[in-house]
């Protein structure tokens, strides 16, 4: 299991993660999409 507490991004003054919490169980495939 791989655990997410709270992370949080930013570039410069742009915020692009605020806090994100989550779990990746063992064989679970999770996909992060956003603007690029």
């Amino acid at each position: 299991m791989i655990k997410f507490d709270k992370v949080s991004k930013s570039f410069k003054d742009i915020e692009v993660l605020k806090e994100i919490s989550f779990e990746i169980e063992d064989g679970q495939l999770v996909v992060l999409i956003g603007l690029s």
